[in-house]
């Protein structure tokens, strides 16, 4: 694939898939977040950053900024944050907790939100958004089908369904597990591409240089654990493990067989 296009051609196609994934946010999630992901797999091939993909306005702006609520949920589960600070590291960016207090009227209480954000060169902060839904989406999708064969077994050796608290730890261990060996492969996939180039490695650390000093000029940010410990099934956490070997590190356009399938 390498040797057929030129890279004049490459930059040309992702470009193409980045508009129609921006352009694809509003009204089909899937559609765009497979744009984008393909996208992301032809910057990874061809050994391409943003900065060289985008247009002459946004190469112009292109300096880390931050980016806050990229992700936000009343509570943070561990294996949430966890995806997210793994693959921020792996796109060599500084990622942060923001948490916001709102009136409710309704209930005349505040009620609290946490913000995942995050650090990075504006035109690297969609591809990283992609990446990490698409990830986080794959992992809960995969969890749904083995609580349901988790729940069968239950009624079938203990006569009775799971309890609320019993799928909730469940639930956690599997998806925690299945986040730490998708952090294994593309942490592996990452450094097996940027042995291949020094040249794509120095300019890594470049960008990497320019993050981390936006950070000590513009931010405090203290350290903390991004979520409270969590109760773990080792059981369940294992079965995470292993089933996260079948998802695909991208998801090219077209998307891939859709079928999950439970493994012990």
């Amino acid at each position: 694939m390498a040797g057929t296009l030129s890279k004049e051609n490459v930059i040309q196609k992702i470009q193409k898939l980045l508009a129609l994934a921006d352009k694809a946010r509003n009204t089909s999630e899937g559609e765009a977040s497979a744009a984008a992901s393909k996208a992301q797999e032809l910057l990874d091939t061809y050994n391409l950053t943003m900065s060289e993909v985008g247009t002459d306005e946004q190469k112009k702006g292109d300096k880390p900024k931050s980016f806050d609520g990229l992700f936000a949920r009343n509570t943070l589960r561990q294996y949430q944050t966890s995806l997210f600070d793994g693959l921020a590291r792996q796109f060599d960016c500084v990622c942060f907790i923001r948490t916001q207090r709102k009136w409710d009227p309704e209930k005349m209480k505040s009620k609290k939100t946490k913000s995942l954000c995050v650090v990075d060169h504006e035109a690297d902060v969609e591809v990283f958004k992609w990446t990490f839904e698409y990830l986080l989406e794959a992992i809960e999708r995969i969890y749904k089908v083995e609580i349901k064969a988790e729940d069968l077994e239950c009624r079938e050796e203990m006569g009775r369904k799971m309890t609320w608290s019993e799928r909730r730890e469940y639930r956690l261990s599997y998806c925690l597990g299945a986040v730490h060996r998708i952090l294994e492969r593309v942490r592996g996939d990452r450094e097996e591409r940027l042995q291949k180039d020094n040249k794509c490695t120095a300019m890594v650390l470049v960008r990497k240089a320019a993050v981390d000093k936006w950070v000590d000029e513009n931010m405090k940010l203290k350290a903390g654990r991004c979520s409270p410990g969590e109760r773990r099934n080792a059981g369940a956490y294992r079965s995470g493990v292993s089933a996260a070997n079948t998802i695909s590190l991208r998801k090219g356009v077209g998307g891939g067989s859709g079928s999950n399938k439970r493994i012990k």
